[in-house]
């Protein structure tokens, strides 16, 4: 009876493990895959980082040069700018330059103006000064020679002139006809010795005669 109940048990542990022996097989075939389904994302996993990490760098690097193009436009803007500002200020010191050179260029021409109006003015009062000198010894001459004039009109009256005397007055003076008539054919006369030089008088009547006669000048 024990015997009979030991194979049942037997015979139905084996069955029990035939029925469950595809289960198990199943459920190990399950968990290797699982185990390899696992494994697989890992190693995907450090693919994937391994490849992540110089597209990072990669990008770190980009995001480095592309700081550094913004910091240099930044430093290249603020240069323009202080050479913007630089050329503005130069442009602007021209300017007053400019200005403070046509001021003065325009005090020169002032100034200039001034001194050639004075020079003008001067030369104007030279002139006149001169005028004034001038006609100062012109009347001067004109009364020395009134003077002189008069003088020799008191020295010489008396006396007949070659230049004025008629034929009568120069016969009743000493001379001949024929002499009276060559000082009067002969005039003007300079000087009364030219009687003497042109042969119309002898020197002894010359000496006689010289006291008497003038050769006056209009």
């Amino acid at each position: 009876m024990k015997t009979r109940k030991l194979g049942l048990w037997l015979m139905t542990l084996l069955l029990s493990l035939a029925l469950t022996a595809p289960v198990r097989l199943k459920a190990a075939d399950q968990k290797k895959s699982d185990e390899t389904a696992d494994a697989t994302p890992t190693a995907k996993s450090k693919k994937s980082k391994k490849e992540k990490a110089p597209k990072e760098e990669k990008a770190e690097k980009s995001e480095k040069a592309e700081k550094g193009s913004k910091r240099s436009k930044k430093d290249e803007a603020a240069k323009e700018e202080k050479a913007e500002k630089g050329s503005k200020k130069s442009k602007k010191d021209e300017a007053v330059k400019e200005e403070k050179a046509e001021k003065g260029s325009k005090k020169s021409k002032k100034d200039a103006a001034v001194q050639e109006e004075k020079a003008e003015k001067s030369e104007k009062t030279e002139k006149g000064s001169k005028k004034s000198k001038k006609d100062a010894a012109v009347q001067e001459e004109k009364a020395e020679k009134s003077v002189k004039s008069d003088k020799a009109d008191s020295k010489t009256e008396g006396k007949l002139d070659l230049n004025s005397a008629s034929k009568g007055d120069l016969m009743g003076m000493g001379l001949s006809a024929d002499q009276a008539s060559k000082v009067i054919e002969g005039r003007p006369w300079t000087r009364k010795d030219q009687l003497k030089s042109k042969g119309i008088v002898t020197d002894q009547e010359y000496q006689s005669l010289t006291d008497k006669m003038i050769a006056k000048q209009k």
